[in-house]
């Protein structure tokens, strides 16, 4: 995490995109972690926000990811 707080500029809303790979639009972009650390944290079920395996690849939630970082997980919530 290189010793700063996720990025949450670009985190989409889970109607626009239910889920979004944890490499790289999570791990690299939003936690600022190496790709072998995320997926030894995925494996271990250490992940800073749950994931999932989708065939060969890790996927994250969208709205879990929002949740993890204390985002609105809806635009409602945000618009309130």
């Amino acid at each position: 995490m290189a010793g700063t707080e996720p990025v949450t500029k670009a985190i989409p809303w889970p109607e626009e995109r239910p889920v979004v790979p944890l490499w790289p639009d999570v791990a690299q972009d939003v936690y600022e972690m190496s790709r072998p650390k995320a997926y030894y944290l995925a494996q271990r079920g250490e992940f800073p926000c749950p994931v999932m395996r989708v065939g060969e690849r890790w996927m994250v939630l969208t709205a879990e990811l929002r949740k993890a970082l204390g985002l609105a997980v809806t635009k409602e919530v945000e618009a309130s």
